[in-house]
């Protein structure tokens, strides 16, 4: 299943020069990460970002209107990302064995934070 929002979040990333300190969206299923890009590898080719610490700031409930505050997290889970052919973003893992690389389900929204929990699953 696409979700029709994060396929125009993963195309919105013309012109993008990233720096570290950056913010960054992982997207998933439905849901949404807010990151910080933490590094910069293989001469520009991938990204490495960092999960933030979200808290949630309004009083919605669980509903599709959520605010939150970011803050970086030194724990949180570390993401690789390439950039395909189309532009996109996608998470990469990289094999320990053969040193390749295979793309992954999660794509990346560069430049910008957002966290969101689909209470609907």
């Amino acid at each position: 299943m696409i979700n029709l929002t994060h396929e125009i979040m993963a195309s919105s990333t013309k012109g993008y020069a990233p720096k570290v300190g950056d913010g960054g969206t992982v997207l998933l299923w439905t849901d949404r990460y807010a990151c910080t890009l933490i590094g910069i590898e293989d001469k520009g080719k991938t990204l490495v970002y960092q999960r933030d610490t979200a808290t949630r700031t309004d009083n919605h409930g669980r509903c599709e209107c959520q605010e939150y505050s970011y803050a970086p997290d030194e724990d949180g889970q570390v993401y690789r990302f390439r950039q395909r052919r189309n532009g996109q973003w996608s998470e990469v893992l990289k094999s320990s064995e053969t040193g390749r690389y295979t793309f992954g389900c999660n794509r990346l929204r560069v430049g910008y934070r957002d966290e969101h929990y689909d209470y609907s699953f």
